[in-house]
């Protein structure tokens, strides 16, 4: 009985320990324009002092990779995410067994496989489903990566579109020691 009672003791507190060690990771995005949040459409001067204002700013981030503790990784799986208008956003990356996230890794695009892949294969609400048609270019280019467009000219009377796609505009970022401690929590910040 004794033997069963310090077991059974041992077992609750390495569970009480892995659960203290678990702590959920956020990315953070805070869209900036200079110094400015950013605003869609909002009449803006350029560093010539022509007008121009943003319509429109979609684009994905994905493949995410969160090195810890000293060259631990984690892979976040099926980790798209789709930005529309440029809005501020918090995404989850998950709950991990870390203490201290060393650097962050993920890409401004889509992976060339799953860049290729069918959208109607996605389930509904999935970021790379056929809701985000717009952002599909087809099966040559794949997605576009990013979708920035706006009007420029004094009238803002003149359209401009820059849209990046196909696999060689895939842009891997590299964050290191990114976050913050926030409770059982790990914040990674961007603006």
């Amino acid at each position: 009985m004794k033997n069963r009672c310090i077991l059974t003791f041992s077992l609750i507190m390495i569970s009480l320990m892995y659960m203290h060690a678990q702590k959920e990771v956020f990315l953070k995005v805070n869209h900036r324009l200079g110094s400015q949040p950013f605003v869609l459409e909002k009449p803006l001067a350029n560093n010539f002092g022509h007008p121009f204002s943003i319509t429109r700013f979609d684009y994905y981030l994905s493949n995410f990779i969160i090195y810890h503790d000293g060259g631990k990784e984690v892979k976040v799986a099926d980790s798209y995410i789709l930005v529309r208008d440029g809005a501020d956003f918090t995404y989850s990356l998950g709950t991990h067994d870390l203490t201290h996230i060393d650097s962050l890794i993920y890409l401004v695009g889509i992976d060339s496989l799953h860049n290729h892949a069918d959208p109607s294969t996605y389930p509904a609400g999935h970021p790379l489903g056929n809701q985000a048609s717009d952002m599909h270019w087809g099966w040559t280019g794949g997605y576009r990566f990013v979708a920035l467009e706006g009007k420029v000219g004094a009238a803002l009377d003149k359209t401009f579109q820059i849209h990046a796609l196909f696999d060689k505009l895939v842009n891997r970022v590299v964050l290191t020691d990114p976050s913050y401690d926030d409770d059982n929590k790990i914040m990674i910040e961007l603006k």
